[in-house]
């Protein structure tokens, strides 16, 4: 799959429901009799894996859109179950604990990468209860577990590993018995939570976790907020590429130490809005832009973030100087080999790293270059990868888009199907990009982001194709011309061949309809009025198309008269070409990029030019009033700016990219906030 890169980026984005609290929250609702109710967004494949192992059990699961019922069975029939868990280690490792617990017996079998991984964090403290737990080589799936009636645990994880501690407090509970686990550093505390929602006895004190004879409680409704592993790949855009939000994310301490590690590079971000949700920490976490320091970081703490050391790892490399991680054993313990893969995607994309035993040395660079990733279709390289692309200078491929799906459903999804994309090199598309960020967040939209592209030289035509997969798209100087092939033309657009907009493979033409809203807003109507329209281009085509509709007497002055002429003979003589920009008019527009700061001190019309008009308007974006409007307001005439026109084109797009109703007055109520926010 190809990822283009972004020059900015801006948004606010929804993660799916924290993977690990699902895989909890099912093997629960599995052994509590009765109906539970999960309210999750649960596609991950992973999760996918528990839910057909609880249904091993006897549990029935339901699903209407987010709501997962299950109806659980407390007393398990006796028997061997075979439970296939996929790739999912979390599904292997809890299924362990309740087959123990539950007095059953079980063949766990993995698929490829989960039957090269370490079960030895669950069979000893599991057999040290009792059950029977056999590898493959002593080490490796699949497993062949006895249950037994469990016995009383005192347990200290020699790894922080959360699946493993969950293993235990489920064998526990099955087997009515109680258990005392004590963690070197708090690891993900979900199971816990759950385990206190669905009323089971346990307390969490200083890392040591007790859970008693419990009995769960059944009608329980259970929600899972968003994952914050998940969340970590949009953010580190947001440090990479300029700002993004994700709303409703797990962030209590367990959750929170990739943001926690980041912020000692200098990472900006910040955590608001922190409400309870079923028991857990919520908040909406922003990252911005950042200037990142290099980091060591110990192998305890590369333990407890193994998931997030690829997209971390990407981070160290665009941080000033060098980046160390060391001793993660954890590596070694668990049978993943992503140092290696880290390493090897580093390089690939113009980073330098080179591994070590137990470690990574990573230098920062000022900008990855790009390139193809080879994934091992592993989803956490993947995703990072993606992130390093897209914040690259020419972009890449990746190898496997589909293994993302095991831990962010729907990733490349995410970024574009709310993303609205900003093309072009000059002043208007920087403006513009501000623009939409703020007029999206007018319109009240809870999900959307906006992207500044650059556009590949070797296969522009492809890089548009692709992009009628986003919201919508603005095209500005000099794509204009170049992101109308290959797509179909509205109506109105194809009227004067003239598109700044597209959406869905069609172009639209708004830039003449901004014109018309800016002259509104300062009280002006072109009905009946004479006006200039000086320039030739697409732009020029755009507000000649919206002035006849709004009834003016139109004509047209362009360099090239030819240009002006052909425009007089597609419009049947409705617009009159003109050689010179002489005589009286109501209104001069420049739609030309005469004083535009392509022609930094070039006046679209001659300054000695007998040339008279009430109002003149400059498309042309500008700190400073630009010659042509100065020479207006030296003859007395009333000036408008393109801001304005800039703002309500853009409007009117994400009008039509998020299928809201236009406004006229809610048009105006947004223009004047944002005059007042800069």
């Amino acid at each position: 799959m190809r990822i283009y890169p972004k020059e900015k980026l801006n948004g606010i984005y929804f993660v799916p429901s924290d993977k690990y609290a699902l895989h909890c929250a099912l093997v629960l609702s599995a052994i509590v009799k009765g109906k539970t109710t999960i309210i999750a967004r649960a596609d991950h494949t992973d999760v996918a894996q528990t839910a057909a192992c609880i249904k091993r059990l006897g549990a029935r699961i339901k699903r209407k859109g987010d709501a997962i019922e299950v109806r659980g069975v407390r007393n398990l029939k006796e028997g061997t179950y075979r439970f296939e868990c996929g790739n999912s280690g979390s599904t292997m490792r809890l299924m362990c604990g309740v087959a123990a617990g539950a007095d059953i017996n079980a063949v766990l079998v993995g698929g490829k990468t989960l039957s090269k991984r370490s079960m030895q964090g669950v069979k000893e403290p599991l057999e040290m209860m009792g059950a029977t737990v056999a590898l493959t080589d002593y080490t490796v799936p699949p497993i062949w577990l006895e249950g037994a009636k469990v016995r009383p645990i005192k347990y200290e994880l020699p790894c922080p590993v959360a699946q493993e501690k969950a293993a235990i407090l489920f064998a526990a509970l099955c087997g009515n018995v109680s258990a005392e686990i004590k963690e070197s550093v708090q690891t993900d505390n979900s199971a816990e939570i759950l385990l206190k929602e669905m009323g089971a006895d346990i307390k969490a004190d200083n890392n040591a976790i007790t859970i008693g004879k419990s009995e769960l409680t059944a009608g329980k409704t259970l929600y899972i907020a968003g994952d914050a592993h998940a969340a970590n790949i949009l953010l580190s855009l947001g440090i990479l590429l300029g700002k993004v939000t994700v709303k409703n994310v797990s962030v209590n301490p367990s959750k929170t130490r990739f943001i926690d590690v980041v912020k000692r590079m200098g990472g900006k971000i910040t955590v608001e809005n922190k409400r309870l949700l079923c028991g857990e920490t919520i908040g909406d976490v922003t990252a911005e832009r950042s200037r990142l320091k290099a980091i060591h970081v110990n192998g305890e703490e590369a333990a407890l973030l193994a998931g997030d050391l690829p997209v971390l790892a990407v981070l160290m490399g665009t941080a000033e100087g060098e980046s160390i991680i060391a001793d993660y054993k954890y590596e070694y313990l668990s049978g993943v080999s992503r140092l290696g893969y880290i390493c090897e995607m580093l390089n690939a994309l113009g980073g330098i790293a080179d591994a070590f035993d137990g470690g990574l040395r990573i230098k920062g660079v000022d900008k990855y270059v790009g390139g193809s990733v080879k994934t091992y279709s592993d989803h956490k390289i993947a995703l990072a990868a993606a992130v390093a692309l897209a914040a690259s200078k020419v972009g890449g491929e990746i190898d496997d888009e589909f293994c993302v799906n095991t831990s962010f459903p729907g990733f490349f999804d995410c970024l574009k199907q709310s993303d609205v994309g900003i093309i072009g090199k000059d002043r208007a598309s920087a403006v513009a990009f501000d623009m939409h960020g703020f007029i999206l967040g007018s319109l009240g939209l809870t999900r959307y982001s906006v992207s500044a592209y650059k556009v590949p030289a070797d296969n522009p035509r492809k890089f548009f194709s692709e992009m009628k997969l986003h919201a919508g798209y603005s095209a500005y100087y000099p794509y204009s011309f170049e992101a109308m092939r290959g797509i179909r033309l509205s109506q109105s657009a194809n009227y004067l061949r003239t598109m700044d907009a597209a959406k869905g493979g069609i172009g639209y033409s708004f830039l003449g309809n901004g014109i018309v809203l800016s002259a509104k807003y300062a009280g002006e109507t072109f009905a009946s009025k004479k006006v200039l329209v000086i320039g030739g281009g697409n732009a020029a085509r755009s507000i000649i198309h919206a002035l006849i509709e709004e009834k003016a007497r139109v004509h047209v002055c362009d360099r090239n008269l030819k240009t002006a002429t052909d425009i007089s003979k597609r419009t049947k003589g409705l617009v009159t070409a003109e050689n010179a920009p002489i005589g009286e008019y109501f209104a001069v527009i420049n739609a030309s990029l005469s004083g535009s700061g392509y022609y930094e001190a070039e006046m679209p019309i001659p300054e000695d030019s007998d040339l008279k008009f009430e109002m003149a308007i400059d498309i042309a974006l500008s700190d400073e009033k630009t010659p042509f409007l100065r020479y207006a307001e030296h003859k007395g005439a009333k000036t408008i700016d393109g801001s304005a026109a800039a703002f309500f084109t853009s409007y009117l797009s994400d009008v039509l990219f998020f299928d809201r109703s236009f406004s006229e007055n809610d048009a105006f109520a947004a223009f004047s906030a944002y005059e007042n926010e800069i």
